[in-house]
């Protein structure tokens, strides 16, 4: 073992001798960035591409799109009452990327401070959020696709009591719904869609 030791030690000294070489330093700071980004693409499975790209790997402001109010709709937590709110969100060109944000919002709304603007704390829903599966805009017609699945096992979110007289799932869709009709105009109807069954809500 204490030869082991030795002969390890003696590579490092070694290794280290020759980082005085200009040269060599260059080339072993090649291969370190070499192992870092494989390493990187191996576990984030991610396309070697993005590198290019680097608001696909971190999204940083310089590229994001700007902030803007859009109006959303949630409940008031003691009187089940909807309530229409505002708040400041990413402005996305891809309306699905709104969409996400608003589904996030109403299931997880801001905390209560205790603003005299906002005396009041919403519901917080299940993470519905997640099981949005996708979202297609096709002229007026918006298409969410919605898998409960997705979430049944997960572990991060509310657990809704069974004796709760409050159905969850039904006011968080019709809160998204409304919000998206107030956000786009040209929104005309939205299609709820899981599994062979369809909601169908027109404005």
């Amino acid at each position: 073992m204490k030869i082991y030791w030795n002969d390890f030690y003696q590579k490092i000294i070694n290794f280290l001798k020759q980082l005085e070489n200009p040269l060599f330093r260059l080339k072993a700071f090649f291969v370190m960035v070499f192992l870092f980004l494989s390493s990187f693409i191996m576990l984030t499975n991610s396309n070697p591409f993005y590198f290019f790209l680097p608001y696909k790997i971190y999204p940083i402001k310089f590229f994001s799109s700007k902030t803007k109010r859009f109006y959303y709709y949630s409940y008031d937590r003691d009187t089940k009452e909807l309530k229409e709110l505002q708040t400041d969100l990413m402005d996305y060109e891809e309306i699905d990327k709104n969409i996400y944000q608003f589904a996030k919002m109403i299931q997880e709304p801001p905390i209560f401070l205790g603003s005299a603007k906002n005396k009041s704390e919403m519901v917080y829903f299940p993470a519905y959020s997640l099981a949005i599966t996708l979202i297609h805009k096709d002229n007026h017609l918006l298409y969410i696709f919605f898998n409960r699945k997705v979430i049944e096992n997960y572990p991060y979110q509310r657990r809704i009591d069974n004796r709760n007289d409050f159905d969850f799932l039904d006011h968080y869709k019709k809160a998204l719904v409304k919000t998206i009709f107030k956000n786009y105009i040209d929104i005309n109807e939205i299609q709820w869609i899981e599994n062979k069954h369809i909601d169908i809500y027109k404005k």
